[in-house]
């Protein structure tokens, strides 16, 4: 199992599982080939055998957003989005990010499970934020300052 940054010959399987998965919500080819060059975007891909899956990240120093992720539907319930996220906060952590956040439909409980064995706690939630649910906002102190 191998968590790296994504790579451009990753692009046409980032943009088929966001498709399947993020509900009409995810970004263009265009998008994700903009974000692999931009100082402010990551994408971190998970890889078995083959890709199973990935996390978009918006970059704002000392901050850190996760905008997607994303794991293919046969290869869920397996812990692989915990390695992924895991991985991925480990990376932030190392690089000095202080913080993380994300939004996530009410709904979503799987999703809120994994976040929360992370260490994510609630600190908001936007009141249908999605037009017909709720979005409840998630963070995380990544690096501890002594006081």
């Amino acid at each position: 199992m191998i968590v790296r940054v994504a790579e451009k010959e990753d692009l046409g399987f980032i943009l088929s599982l966001s498709k399947e998965r993020m509900e009409g919500s995810g970004s263009s080819l265009e998008e994700y080939r903009s974000y692999l060059y931009s100082k402010n975007m990551r994408i971190f891909v998970l890889v078995e055998d083959e890709l199973v899956g990935y996390l978009l990240l918006r970059l704002e120093k000392p901050e850190a957003e996760i905008d997607e992720i994303a794991i293919l539907t046969e290869k869920e319930g397996q812990g692989l989005a915990n390695i992924l996220l895991s991985e991925a906060l480990a990376s932030l952590e190392k690089e000095g990010y202080e913080k993380i956040f994300l939004e996530v439909r009410k709904s979503n409980t799987r999703a809120i499970s994994l976040y929360s064995r992370n260490g994510l706690t609630l600190y908001r939630t936007r009141h249908l934020y999605y037009g017909d649910e709720d979005a409840l906002c998630y963070e995380k102190e990544l690096i501890h300052h002594e006081r």
